[in-house]
């Protein structure tokens, strides 16, 4: 049987030469080689995102990279706002809840984001919070919030800390952590690093430094404090998972290879040729602007298809996998991640294979004028 072709939010598909990484044989997390590869990969995810801050491996997913971030820098009482657009906004106000924070909460509508001038607005009437928690791309709805750098540089303005997850969308789009005044930062490796699921990183502002060190975080694996004691000797406090740590550094090394802007416009042109393309197909975006996410393009489904059925049929039949919608969503739309090494050959796989399976509900599609919209959009 193929490998199957991973068009998903996450995790995507990975090069060979990060697969090869994972191959070496084991080392000890107390040893100097690992010391070294610690050490190598924190200074390429500097490189990658522009930043000073302190650098943590988390062995978690990136929700434990969320929660992390959380109980970290609130406690009982502490006022958070937290705008919710999306299953993992969502989330990030449960983690928030269960520590008894004080949720200010402001509920976009489906398939819109935050605008700055609501940000500033709920700012402005709670300038007495601790935090801001923001997720600049909730694969959800496929929701990305444009205005992320003007939001968290008013709230640094404000002496309100800036809490991002930007776990979907860090290499697949512009974040300059330090510039844009954000004080915590969760990036997920199996999005757009291309690389395997299992370790977070997480960057730590001077400011977050001042917060958390007047807290007693209540989590023993998810100190801070600890994290930063330990990587002070170029080691993580618990047991890391080694070889994905080989993974990931192997998937930074690639991103600087291609190049950090080269590999954010590639992610530009992918966006820019499947939305045309899905368009001559038949398929409409459920985003509406400025909201769409650069990594996330969901769908509205032509009239009479299932998002359920539909992407079961394509996987059973051609081995690409898409996803449908998540919670309210879960039966109204599909997504398609454009994420990591995705190319131009996986999108044209993708258009040739929707369209042999729009057959199957009657619909011929001119696939000729799909690549035709395609090539156009992704060559301008």
């Amino acid at each position: 049987m193929i490998d199957p072709l991973l068009l998903i939010p996450g995790p995507t598909n990975i090069h060979s030469e990060v697969v090869r990484a994972m191959a070496r044989p084991a080392i000890s997390h107390r040893a100097e080689e690992f010391r070294k590869l610690f050490e190598d990969t924190i200074e390429k995810a500097r490189k990658v995102f522009k930043t000073t801050h302190d650098i943590f491996l988390l062995t978690a997913s990136g929700t434990g990279g969320v929660e992390c971030a959380i109980v970290n820098t609130l406690s009982l009482g502490d006022k958070v706002i937290v705008p919710v657009y999306g299953e993992f906004s969502e989330r990030g106000l449960e983690i928030a809840r269960r520590i008894g924070a004080n949720c200010v909460v402001e509920k976009m509508p489906l398939g819109e984001g935050i605008s700055f001038e609501k940000a500033k607005e709920i700012i402005d009437a709670n300038s007495d919070a601790t935090a801001i928690f923001l997720v600049y791309n909730d694969t959800s709805p496929g929701v990305e919030i444009r205005e992320l750098e003007k939001i968290c540089r008013y709230a640094k303005s404000r002496n309100i800390l800036t809490i991002v997850d930007a776990i979907s969308i860090a290499g697949g789009d512009y974040l300059n952590i330090d510039e844009w005044g954000i004080d915590l930062c969760v990036i997920g490796t199996q999005k757009c690093l291309a690389s395997p699921p299992g370790v977070t990183l997480i960057t730590v502002s001077p400011d977050a430094w001042t917060t958390i060190s007047k807290k007693k975080c209540p989590s023993f694996y998810f100190d801070l404090e600890r994290y930063k004691k330990y990587s002070e000797k170029r080691e993580t406090p618990f047991t890391p998972a080694i070889h994905l740590v080989y993974a990931l550094n192997e998937g930074l090394s690639l991103i600087l290879s291609e190049g950090v802007e080269n590999w954010i416009k590639r992610h530009y042109r992918n966006r820019r040729a499947l939305a045309v393309a899905l368009e001559k197909i038949g398929f409409t975006e459920f985003v509406k602007e400025p909201f769409r996410s650069t990594t996330v393009i969901s769908l509205n489904c032509p009239q009479g298809i299932s998002p359920s059925v539909l992407v079961s049929r394509l996987y059973g039949k051609t081995r690409v996998l898409i996803a449908r919608g998540l919670g309210e969503l879960k039966e109204k739309i599909i997504r398609i991640g454009n994420m990591g090494i995705t190319s131009l050959r996986e999108i044209l796989t993708l258009i040739a294979s929707l369209s042999y399976v729009m057959l199957d509900y009657g619909v011929t599609v001119n696939v000729g004028e799909a690549i035709k919209a395609a090539r156009e959009a992704y060559e301008s």
